[in-house]
């Protein structure tokens, strides 16, 4: 029992450390893209640059 313990305390540990890079990371490529499209007028940093929707299964 305590093993599993262990174990479940290391996997939310490894978690968090990856949330933590991701997030990281992230703020890093937003750097990036606004140095990048800095004289691009309009532009907006993290925005979707493609519009999505989905039909319902009613197809509105």
């Amino acid at each position: 029992m305590l093993q599993a313990e262990k174990m479940k305390a290391l996997n939310m540990g490894w978690y968090t450390m990856e949330s933590f890079r991701f997030v990281k990371e992230w703020k890093k490529y937003l750097e990036e893209e606004a140095r990048i499209m800095k004289d691009v007028p309009g532009w907006k940093v993290g925005e979707r640059v493609y519009n999505f929707w989905k039909v319902d299964a009613s197809g509105n």
